[in-house]
C-alpha cells in the first residue's frame, strides 16, 4: 500500500511520523536525484563519491522539511535543487579549507630572507 504513494503522500505521512515514509522517500528520491546532478558532482570536482551521496541525502531531508505542496512544484524537483545546493555548499566549504590549509602550511625553509646590505 505505502509503496504506491507519491512522494507528496510520503512527505505528508512524514510530517505525521512516519519512519516507514521516511526511508522509502530517501531511497526512492536520493538515488534519482543523485544520478540527475551526477554532471553537476563531475563538473564542481567532487573526488568522493560518499561525500556527495551524503550531501544529496542532506538535500533530500532538507527538502523533507521544506517542501510546500501548495506551491507549483514537485517534490522530486524540490529535492533536486536542494541536494544540488547542498552539494555545490560542500564543494565551497572543502574549496575554502583546502585554499586556507594551503596559506597556513608555508615553511620556514622556503622562506628567503635577505640580508641588508650595509
Amino acid at each position: 500500500m505505502i509503496k504506491e504513494c507519491t512522494d507528496e503522500e510520503l512527505v505528508y505521512m512524514i510530517h505525521a511520523n512516519s519512519d516507514i515514509a521516511l526511508t522509502m522517500l530517501l531511497d526512492r528520491v536520493c538515488e534519482a536525484v543523485l544520478s540527475t546532478i551526477e554532471g553537476i558532482i563531475k563538473r564542481l570536482g567532487c573526488y568522493e563519491v560518499e561525500d556527495a551521496k551524503q550531501a544529496v541525502r542532506l538535500g533530500c531531508l532538507s527538502a523533507v522539511d521544506t517542501f510546500r505542496p501548495d506551491k507549483d512544484s514537485s517534490f522530486r524537483y524540490f529535492a533536486k535543487m536542494c541536494a544540488e545546493r547542498e552539494v555545490r555548499s560542500m564543494v565551497r566549504k572543502e574549496r575554502s579549507k583546502g585554499l586556507s590549509s594551503h596559506y597556513r602550511s608555508v615553511s620556514l625553509d622556503q622562506v628567503q630572507v635577505r640580508e641588508s646590505e650595509g
